[in-house]
């Protein structure tokens, strides 16, 4: 439809108007930038593309949907001048956002490739993270965000790390999300090339609705998810803010 021109000429001054003179309001970074609405966006997204496990048909498209939304979230690449790494047996896609120190939290999604719980929440819940550290001023450390294959994406990860493993002060695992209950947030201890890593697990963790056709977005808690991702965040929180020993 094309518009007269009168309501043409009278709309041009607000198209350069910021948002929230227009009655919009953006959320900026913060716990309040973590909705409901963008993990539903984000994990249908994935989950229509079908399996993207490794060799999969839809592996390379999801990884691509991943890198394009960390990098909409305002992270840097963390492989050097790309997010995404490529293994002989699994995938790693990792952005960054640069701290005020060298030392680093990682924050890993574990992503089956196929279905909701186990592979598109765990993501979705990673790419809102990232979100929420869209901030004015860097973090005291730098906040690595990484979704990797559940199989060969640990090793693709280690094979050319977007930090030096030393350098991790601690990691948080986001394993099966959405229940609408039981979520914990557990010690965990993974091993890696430079010895253990020690974190938590974030994970609504009961494997009964994470398998085969039961594990349908439609049985996601979304809005329960965004209190996961609270505690989560506030765990990290505390973590960016502790003394190193």
């Amino acid at each position: 439809m094309r518009l007269p021109r009168p309501l043409l000429l009278s709309l041009l001054p607000l198209l350069g108007c910021p948002a929230e003179q227009l009655g919009v309001h953006i959320p900026e970074g913060g716990p309040d930038a973590v909705s409901h609405e963008d993990l539903t966006r984000d994990a249908h997204a994935l989950v229509k593309l079908g399996d993207r496990r490794p060799g999969a048909a839809g592996a390379r498209a999801g990884a691509e949907i991943i890198q394009r939304r960390l990098g909409e979230m305002k992270t840097l690449p963390a492989f050097g001048q790309g997010y995404v790494a490529q293994g002989p047996t699994g995938w790693a896609v990792c952005g960054q956002k640069d701290g005020r120190s060298d030392r680093a939290v990682l924050i890993v999604a574990e992503d089956a490739g196929d279905g909701a719980g186990d592979s598109a929440a765990p993501t979705a819940a990673l790419i809102s993270l990232a979100k929420s550290y869209d901030l004015n001023q860097p973090p005291p450390e730098t906040l690595i965000f990484c979704a990797v294959s559940a199989t060969g994406g640990w090793d693709t990860l280690w094979a050319s790390p977007p930090t030096p493993q030393q350098a991790v002060k601690t990691l948080v695992v986001l394993g099966p999300l959405g229940e609408r209950e039981g979520f914990t947030l557990t010690e965990l201890t993974r091993e890696a090339p430079g010895g253990p890593l020690r974190g938590v697990l974030a994970s609504t963790g009961a494997l009964a609705l994470h398998e085969g056709p039961e594990d349908r977005m439609e049985r996601l808690d979304y809005v329960g998810l965004v209190t996961s991702l609270l505690a989560v965040r506030a765990h990290i929180e505390a973590e960016v803010s502790a003394r190193t020993p």
